[in-house]
C-alpha cells in the first residue's frame, strides 16, 4: 500500500506538470498579444500584464515548486500517510483548472483587441 501512494503521487505530479505544459503549446499560438493580462478587476478589465511566455509559464514554475515540496513531504513521512497525497491530487486539480481557465480568459481577451 506504501509503495502504490509513492507511485501514485509521482503520476500525478508528473501527469499534472506535462497537461499544464500542453495547455500552453496548444494554446500559446491563439494568443496574438506579446503581453497578457494576469489579473482581472470586478468590471473585467485586465489590472497587470506578464510577457506572453512569462505568463504561460510562471504558473507552471510555481507548480512544480509546490507540487515537489507537497510529494516530497508525502513520500518522505514514515509511514506514508494518505491524506498528504490527497493534498497534493487537489492541488493538482485545482492548479490546472484554474491555469486552464486563465489562458481561455486571456484567449478571450486577446480576440477582442484585433
Amino acid at each position: 500500500m506504501q509503495s502504490m501512494l509513492s507511485i501514485f503521487g509521482v503520476v500525478v505530479y508528473a501527469a499534472t506538470f506535462l497537461l499544464l505544459a500542453a495547455v500552453n503549446f496548444v494554446n500559446g499560438g491563439k494568443i496574438d498579444n506579446k503581453k497578457v493580462p494576469m489579473q482581472w478587476n470586478f468590471k473585467g478589465d485586465p489590472t497587470w500584464y506578464a510577457d506572453k511566455q512569462i505568463g504561460l509559464w510562471f504558473p507552471v514554475l510555481i507548480f512544480l515548486l509546490v507540487g515537489g515540496s507537497l510529494l516530497y513531504k508525502a513520500r518522505s513521512s514514515a509511514p506514508h500517510f494518505w491524506p498528504d497525497y490527497g493534498v497534493l491530487l487537489f492541488l493538482c486539480v485545482f492548479v490546472v483548472g484554474v491555469h486552464y481557465w486563465h489562458i481561455s480568459k486571456v484567449i478571450a481577451w486577446s480576440q477582442k483587441q484585433l
